[in-house]
């Protein structure tokens, strides 16, 4: 249903000779655009994914801004080969996540005055770590369903 009206209203921007319309799109998947999409884009490109200096700005950027405690970005960086900058971003909102959790686990534990003047902890290296390692546990799992 949404391809095929997808498909007209594409091929309305074609016939209108007054339309302007660039369009443009991005994919982690190209092997799974339909062709007939394919055939109405007249360029496609091929975007690689960040080297390691690349990555260690980008979660710079991402981290740019967010409590950080003992973060080493320089070995994420490293550590991180073959993700994109939302894997990054994925990395890095699962890392804040943790500390979220461990701020509502202690407040509920601890006593409620004291608790509710305190915010969450910093987002630690350990914090990235876990997520690092539940994102590449993701990963190896669903490329071995794709190779299935």
């Amino acid at each position: 249903m949404m391809k095929a009206q997808f498909m007209s209203l594409w091929d309305g921007l074609i016939t209108d000779p007054h339309c302007t319309v660039i369009v443009m799109g991005a994919t982690n998947r190209p092997s799974d655009l339909d062709k007939a999409i394919l055939r109405r884009m007249p360029f496609s490109f091929y975007i690689r994914l960040p080297d390691v200096d690349q990555r260690r700005e980008i979660l710079k950027l991402i981290l740019e801004g967010e409590p950080l405690e003992n973060v080493d970005i320089d070995h994420l960086a490293r550590n991180t080969e073959g993700f994109s900058g939302s894997d990054l971003k994925d990395l890095c909102c699962k890392a804040s996540i943790y500390r979220v959790r461990d701020y509502f686990r202690n407040r509920s534990s601890a006593n409620s005055e004291e608790s509710e003047l305190r915010s969450p902890r910093r987002i630690s290296m350990q914090d990235l770590e876990m997520s690092l390692q539940k994102i590449k546990d993701t990963r190896a799992h669903s490329e071995t369903l794709s190779l299935e």
